[in-house]
């Protein structure tokens, strides 16, 4: 157990890629296709609405991933009281901002820009139904989440990357036989019930919900670390989803979805290779550190941050020479795109995941609290501001630019907090 298990890495390894090069794949042939079937228009309204429950990411108190790393800290001790509490509180936490999600978009969607020229009362039926359907996928993700704590994550990629690949290719051959959104969001719906389904069936549980009050300092230990996490997620849904939101209240369908089909083409890309490698690293991390390995832990840290920074160097070369070429042949030439959008986008992109990958240590330990509201607070304070200038018209390009200016204040906030953490590390080593 204390040899470096490389045979564990590359089958975890392989299960993220494979899941992020499907999603690749897809997502290469998706867009192109919504723009075919439904036009510019019909595909902003439908990225729109994907994207407003991705704020539920506002909801998702990480309960799973926190109870992940305990069970794979404590090497599994309290298995089936972990898995009840983290479900419990998930469905708890569903049922609250459920009723907020529904209050706001009822009381506000009919002042956003991208629905004047349209009948919002038609839009209100998906969104419930596109709520429910990510209601689900919450379960489900927990669920898929806690089996990972053996180690074992590329049996829960590869079930994710299945299931993703299917929702887009339904409600791409969907866009093709009708322009009902409605009826693209039942499919979705119906792909994320088969998912639900089969991660209950392939990653049986032990979920005992009388043992919720047993051990009350387990539960309040786990509830301090996942609100701690939930601090990131609130981030990460500004950055993505509600930047997606706030261009939707300022500005048309058309727009939408041409900043949508930037941000994936060159914004999921990276992530995704990210993710293959960091998601793996997580817990091993975690591991080392349990087995008191923290030279070993640095060293793959070091090595992992240098060649990603590497790629990210090179990716945004080819930005710089072939990214506007390959945007324009990818969308069939449908937008007319502002002036050095893509390299905003792209460069709001690699500063965001070098700050993310700075606190990759930390969070595989459970020890992102120091950190995880100071950069929560930066992002509300940056996006205000976006909001204020939003008022007074301020174009796409100068709103990136505060976003890229506000994503660099936390890389350099980020940097710092890291090189102190391995210092301390270091330190408790010797």
């Amino acid at each position: 157990m204390n040899k470096f298990n490389f045979e564990r890495i590359k089958r975890n390894i392989f299960g993220n890629s494979f899941r992020f090069s499907s999603s690749i794949i897809i997502q290469v042939f998706y867009l192109p296709l919504m723009f075919y079937a439904w036009g510019s228009v019909n595909t902003g309204y439908w990225l729109f609405l994907i994207a407003a429950p991705q704020i539920l990411s506002f909801w998702k108190i990480n309960f799973s991933e926190a109870a992940k790393q305990e069970l794979t800290l404590r090497n599994g001790k309290n298995e089936s009281y972990l898995y009840t509490i983290s479900l419990c509180l998930t469905f708890l936490v569903i049922l609250f901002f459920g009723l907020i999600y529904f209050v706001i978009n009822i009381l506000f969607l009919e002042y956003f820009e991208i629905f004047k020229t349209t009948k919002v009362n038609y839009f209100y039926y998906i969104i419930i139904v596109i709520f429910f359907s990510f209601s689900l996928d919450l379960v489900s993700n927990n669920i898929l989440t806690l089996s990972q704590y053996k180690g074992k994550i590329y049996k829960s990629e590869i079930l994710i990357s299945i299931f993703d690949s299917l929702e887009k290719i339904t409600v791409g051959i969907i866009g093709l036989l009708t322009s009902e959104l409605i009826i693209a969001a039942y499919s979705y719906l119906i792909i994320k019930i088969l998912k639900l389904l089969t991660s209950k069936y392939l990653f049986k549980f032990n979920f005992k919900f009388y043992l919720i009050n047993k051990n009350k300092k387990l539960l309040k230990n786990i509830f301090k670390k996942s609100l701690n996490v939930y601090y990131l997620n609130i981030t990460n849904a500004i950055n993505i989803s509600g930047l997606i939101y706030i261009i939707g209240f300022f500005f048309t369908a058309e727009i939408v979805a041409m900043v949508s089909a930037i941000q994936t083409m060159f914004r999921f890309t990276i992530y995704s290779i990210n993710r293959v490698f960091i998601d793996v690293l997580y817990f091993e991390f975690a591991n080392y550190i349990k087995l008191r390995n923290v030279q070993k832990t640095l060293e793959i840290y070091k090595f992992q941050r240098f060649y990603f920074i590497l790629f990210l160097i090179l990716f945004g070369l080819f930005t710089i020479f072939c990214g506007e070429f390959i945007f324009n042949i990818w969308t069939n030439y449908n937008f007319t795109l502002f002036n050095n959008l893509i390299l905003l986008i792209t460069l709001d992109s690699i500063i965001s995941i070098i700050s993310y990958n700075n606190l990759l240590l930390a969070r595989s330990l459970n020890k992102i609290d120091k950190i995880s509201f100071k950069i929560l607070f930066i992002t509300i304070i940056m996006f205000s501001m976006i909001l204020y200038f939003d008022y007074f018209k301020i174009d796409i390009e100068k709103i990136y630019i505060l976003v890229i200016l506000k994503n660099f204040v936390e890389c350099l906030y980020t940097y710092f907090f890291n090189k102190n953490f391995m210092k301390k590390l270091k330190l408790n080593e010797e």
